[in-house]
C-alpha cells in the first residue's frame, strides 16, 4: 500500500512478486492458496444435500437491488458452516465461488496490492479480514462503501462492534465473527481462580508462562491491567507495557512468547498459564480437558474478522445481499453454531437455545454482557506506528 515502509508486509510483498503469485491478466494466483482455485461453474465448498439450519424468516432479506450472478468470497479456512453458502445459494438464486484461501491477512494483502492499485478485478468480491488488513485497505481507498439499504439487518450488530476505530461507522466493514484475548491455565496446577493479568506475573509460576507473540493480543491485556486501554493506545501506554513484559522475562517469568495454535506445552503441563485467544480455546480443551478459560477482570482486546468489498468488485449487490442474509439471526446462529466463534449479533439467545440448549449460555460463543464490557477494539494505527509499536515488543519477545 501506497506509504507503506519496508517492513514485513513489504518482504511479504516481494516474496509475492518473485513467486510469481500476484494477480495478472486479472485473476488471482492466491499467495497463500489454502486450496486450488475453484471453477467459476459453482462454489468452492460441497454444498449439503440436507441443512441443520434453523428456519429463516428473512424478513429483511429483500435488498434494493435484485442480486444475481456469481458471488466470490475469501476467508480464512473453518469460519463457515457446512450449509451456509448452500442455503445463501437457495435463498437468493447468486451463485457462490467461496475461498478458504486467506491463511495470513499481510501475505493475502501482499498478494493482491499491485492488482489493487492498478484497478485490476482481482477476483474476490468479499473478503473476509482482520481489523488491521481493513485499516491498511481503508488507509489505501481500495474499499467500496456499503449501500446500507441493501444491508438493513446491519441493526443486529453488537453495539461493541458498531463504531471502531478504524471504521467509526461501519461504512466500508462489517464483522463476520469475533474473538477475544484472555488467559488459559491448568486447573491442576493453578489451585485458585485466575482472574486478572497480575496472575501472569505471580512468581509462584515462574518460567511456566507464555504470553502472545502479537503485540496487540500480548500487549492489550497488559496495557489495560495498568489502566490504560488499548482503544486510546500511544507510545508512552505501550512502552509501559512493553517494559512490564521485560521485566517478566528478565527474572524469568514468562518461559516464551507463543504464535497461532503453539500451545502444546500448554496442553502437556509443561506449561500452566497462557495468553490465548477464545478462537483457540476449544481445541485446547478437546486436547486437555482440564484447561480453564477466562477474560481478565482488568481487561482485554476484542478483534474481528470483516466483511469487505475490494474497489474492484464486480458485484457489490450481491455482496451486500450475503451480508444481509449472514445478519438474519437464525441464519447466523446456525453459523456461529458451527463455527463455533464469537458472535458479532445482538439478541440471539433463542435462535441459539433453539440449536441446542447449551448455546446460549456458551460464554466462547455468546459471552455475557459483563464479558464484553471489560473488551476495547485497539486504536487504528498507521504503518509506520504499527511498526514501531511491533518492534518495540519484538525486541523484547525474540
Amino acid at each position: 500500500m501506497a506509504g507503506t515502509p519496508t517492513t514485513r508486509r513489504e518482504f511479504l510483498r516481494r516474496a509475492a512478486l518473485a513467486t510469481g503469485t500476484l494477480a495478472a491478466g486479472g485473476a488471482v494466483l492466491d499467495a497463500c492458496a489454502g486450496k486450488p482455485m475453484p471453477s467459476r461453474a459453482g462454489p468452492a465448498v460441497p454444498i449439503a444435500t440436507t441443512s441443520t439450519s434453523a428456519p429463516s424468516t428473512h424478513e429483511h432479506l429483500a435488498t434494493a437491488e435484485t442480486p444475481n450472478g456469481l458471488l466470490r468470497i475469501r476467508n480464512r479456512p473453518g469460519l463457515i458452516g457446512t450449509d451456509t453458502v448452500r442455503d445463501y445459494q437457495l435463498a437468493t438464486g447468486v451463485t457462490v465461488d467461496y475461498y478458504e484461501d486467506v491463511l495470513d491477512d499481510e501475505l493475502w494483502l501482499a498478494g493482491v496490492e499491485q492488482a489493487l492499485a492498478d484497478r485490476d478485478d482481482i477476483g474476490v468480491d468479499l473478503a473476509v479480514l482482520g481489523d488491521h488488513a481493513v485499516t491498511e485497505l481503508l488507509a489505501a481507498h481500495r474499499l467500496n462503501s456499503i449501500d446500507r439499504d441493501n444491508v438493513p439487518n446491519r441493526t443486529n450488530l453488537r453495539d461493541e462492534l458498531a463504531h471502531p476505530g478504524f471504521d467509526p461507522d461501519r461504512r466500508h466493514s462489517l464483522p463476520w465473527t469475533a474473538g477475544m484475548a484472555g488467559i488459559a491455565y491448568d486447573t491442576r496446577k493453578v489451585k485458585r481462580p485466575v482472574t486478572g493479568v497480575g496472575d501472569l506475573f505471580d512468581p509462584r509460576y515462574k518460567g511456566r508462562v507464555t504470553m502472545l507473540a502479537d503485540p496487540r493480543d500480548g500487549l492489550g491485556m497488559v496495557m489495560a491491567w495498568q489502566g490504560h486501554s488499548p482503544a486510546e493506545a500511544t507510545l508512552a501506554t505501550v512502552t509501559r507495557a512493553v517494559n512490564r513484559v521485560r521485566v517478566a522475562v528478565v527474572e524469568g517469568q514468562i518461559a516464551r512468547f507463543t504464535g497461532n495454535a503453539d500451545f502444546a506445552d500448554l496442553v502437556s503441563g509443561a506449561m500452566v498459564m497462557a495468553q490465548v485467544r477464545s478462537g483457540d480455546v476449544a481445541g485446547l480443551r478437546a486436547a486437555n480437558r482440564h484447561l480453564a478459560f477466562v477474560v481478565p477482570e482488568d481487561g482485554s482486546t476484542l478483534f474481528a474478522r470483516n466483511m469487505v468489498v475490494p474497489d474492484t468488485s464486480r458485484n457489490q449487490v450481491a455482496a451486500e445481499s450475503w451480508m444481509n442474509w449472514i445478519y438474519d439471526r437464525p441464519d447466523y446462529a446456525a453459523m456461529i453454531a458451527q463455527v463455533r466463534a464469537t458472535a458479532v449479533l445482538r439478541d440471539l439467545d433463542d435462535d441459539l437455545a433453539r440449536i441446542h440448549p447449551s448455546l446460549a449460555a456458551d460464554p466462547l460463543v455468546n459471552p455475557p454482557q459483563s464479558t464484553w464490557d471489560r473488551l476495547a477494539i485497539w486504536a487504528p494505527l498507521d504503518a509506520t506506528t504499527e511498526a514501531r509499536y511491533a518492534a518495540l515488543y519484538a525486541a523484547v519477545t525474540r
